[in-house]
Formats: C-alpha cells, structure tokens, sequence
C-alpha cells in the first residue's frame, strides 16, 4: 500500500534526522491513508506534526493537530488526553506566539503524560509549565509523576503493524517503558476500613492500623498507620506511614487510595477542617526507606 511505504521511508528519514523529507514522506501518505482506520490516520497526522516540528514548521504543525481535533477526536477516543498529541501542539502553538493555547496544552501534556513526555525537547517548555502548574497535592512534587493517561497512547501498536514504528519508539524511550501502558487507577474499586477499634503501635509512635482494601474481593492492598484518635484541633502536617501489599501499584497509586478513598471517601472528608496536609511515606520493617513527600490537601 502506498500510504504505507510512504509512512514507512517517513521514519526511515526521522531516525536520520531528515526532518523536512520525512515531513515530505509524511504528507504523500496522507491522501493514501483513506483505506487506513481512522486510528491510524490520526496517528499519520501526529507524524506529520512531530516532523514538523522538528522542520520548524510550526503552522503545519498546529493544522495537522488541530485536523486530529477536529475530525478524529470523537472517532478515536485518542486525541483528548494523549500527552502526545498536547506536547506537539503546545510546541506548535508556542512557536506561533500563541501563548495560551501552548500553556493550556503543555500543562495537558505534563498532567497526561508527567514530566517524561518532555524528555528530548527544549528544557524551557518543562521548566515553564512547572512553574504554572502545583504538583500532585498526594507527593508534592513533580518527579516521579507518571502522568494520568498514559494508555491514550497505546493505539500507537496498530498505527504500523508488527513493525515498530517511529513514534511508538520515541514514547517508549521517553516513558522509559514499553507499550501497552495500564489504564489509569480505578478509585471506586476501592475502600478504606480501620482492622479493629484496638491501639496499635506506629512505626513511629502510637497509633492505628488501617487498610485501603479492593471492594469486590476484600483483598487489603494498602496498609498504613496514622494517629487519628489524639489530633489537635488542627494538624498543619499529619504523618502517614504505609505499606504496599499490592505489588502492582505504585506509590502514586497508594498515596492516592490513602488520601482520596481513606481520608475523603470512607471518614466523609471528616478530617478535612483538621488536616491541612499529609506527610506520606512508604516503609519497610518499620523504617522509611525514601524521603516522605509532602502533600498538600488543596
């Protein structure tokens, strides 16, 4: 097919940094890729706009993003969410002086994707929209952020069939994992439950032991200790000590099933007028084996 070898000679020219002629190639697939599922056009259009921008064509980048808004947005679920697709039309956007469209989609690009889907691009485009935007109140901080939405990108394994393509090389390297990406943390799966009204002792002083289980099997996947029977009338900084059981979650995950299915979900944010932030820390045989973050409840 003619798309296809067009696509093909178009990430053959970008592994050599031929930008302009595989922007070329690029384009000559576009009015072959009719047969193509309207998946793998969009992703023939975010080629054309990487290309692009690395030609520093920034206006035919900004119209190939702004062709995937408009006519594969609704058909692919794909568009809205990619941190790709924000990236690249953020960089476009501020190469055309078009300050708030860039803003509003790099801050989309660092929230979708985290700081990762940055990496390989000017510094400046990171180092602005961090500056925009506070960090995850559950860390505090950007690093380690995996971004919320990375299995937007996971269409990207079909764009080229069994051969691996430009683009889906670049998001693996810059994520530092491969593809297929999981789909975001299904918080209502969850539920939070003290194991019995007895004191316990905390690594770190007295306290409770609490779980953040799986609603549907009972399963505890997060363990932690905080002192809630003695608070002041207002804690600036609660300490939370946890424990992952579940190795398939991450510290973002736990932090999460902590703050938002313990602390707001199951107490009813009851502890909301009395905690203005958690210091979050995971543990191991009783000591922290990481810095704590941390965290912000606003």
């Amino acid at each position: 097919m003619q798309a296809q070898r067009e696509i093909e000679r178009g990430d053959g020219l970008m592994r050599e940094s031929r930008f302009a002629e595989a922007r070329a190639a690029y384009q000559a697939a576009w009015p072959a890729s009719q047969d193509l599922a309207d998946v793998q056009r969009f992703w023939l259009l975010m080629c054309i706009a990487n290309a692009a921008v690395r030609a520093l064509e920034f206006d035919e980048a900004f119209e190939a993003c702004a062709a995937a808004q408009r006519f594969f947005a609704r058909s692919t679920d794909a568009v809205a969410g990619n941190p790709l697709f924000h990236l690249l039309a953020g960089i476009a956007a501020d190469g055309l002086d078009e300050r708030e469209v860039a803003d509003d989609n790099l801050a989309r690009a660092l929230i979708c994707g985290g700081p990762a889907i940055f990496t390989g691009e000017a510094p400046r485009y990171l180092e602005h929209v961090t500056a925009l935007l506070k960090p995850p109140a559950e860390t505090g901080t950007w690093e380690g952020y995996a971004g919320c939405s990375l299995a937007q990108m996971n269409s990207i394994c079909a764009f080229a069939g069994d051969r691996k393509s430009f683009l889906e090389a670049l998001i693996e390297a810059r994520i530092g994992a491969p593809l297929p990406y999981p789909l975001p943390l299904d918080l209502k799966q969850f539920e939070g439950a003290c194991t019995d009204p007895m004191d316990r002792p905390a690594p770190w002083g007295e306290g409770r032991v609490h779980f953040v289980s799986r609603r549907d099997t009972g399963e505890d996947v997060v363990k932690f200790y905080a002192d809630l029977d003695a608070l002041p009338e207002l804690v600036e900084c609660l300490r939370v000590d946890y424990e992952l059981l579940d190795p398939s979650l991450t510290d973002i995950d736990a932090r999460e099933l902590i703050v938002h299915v313990y602390f707001v979900a199951f107490t009813g944010d009851y502890y909301r007028g009395q905690v203005k932030a958690f210091d979050l820390g995971r543990t191991s045989g009783g000591a922290r084996f990481h810095q704590a973050y941390p965290s912000r409840r606003d």
